[in-house]
């Protein structure tokens, strides 16, 4: 089996109970990977950038607004993992064309192992044409 590589993320989404639950899903498929904090507010997404995660973790909106607007001006080179119930896939991957996995909400347990997998992945080639 190989072994899972760490990588820190933040994660955009203003309800609490949201939060907390779609931290817990990642923590149970990808023990190793490390949360650097949580966005509320379209405007705390370029301060979060700061702390160089590997990738983001976002919902299509946030208690200001929408959150796609914000990644695309702060976060388009970035790995992204969105899940919405308002957007259709093939509409937020034009306005955000770095999304690795797209979910549509609720967020199961199996969706989000997939898109961890997908993250990894990519995450691989991308390091591979880096040394190349």
């Amino acid at each position: 089996m190989r072994q899972q590589s760490q990588h820190t993320y933040i994660l955009l989404e203003h309800c609490y109970l949201v939060r907390k639950s779609l931290t817990l899903m990642l923590n149970e498929v990808r023990p190793s990977w490390k949360s650097l904090g949580f966005c509320e507010h379209t405007a705390q997404i370029k301060y979060g950038l700061l702390q160089h995660p590997d990738f983001i973790l976002a919902s299509s909106h946030l208690s200001d607004g929408e959150a796609i607007g914000a990644l695309f001006e702060h976060a388009s080179e970035i790995p992204t993992i969105l899940y919405s119930h308002l957007y259709e896939e093939a509409h937020a991957r034009k306005l955000l064309p770095n999304i690795i996995k797209f979910i549509y909400e609720p967020v199961a347990r199996e969706e989000m192992s997939e898109a961890a997998s997908l993250l990894e992945e990519y995450m691989e080639v991308r390091n591979q044409e880096l040394t190349n």
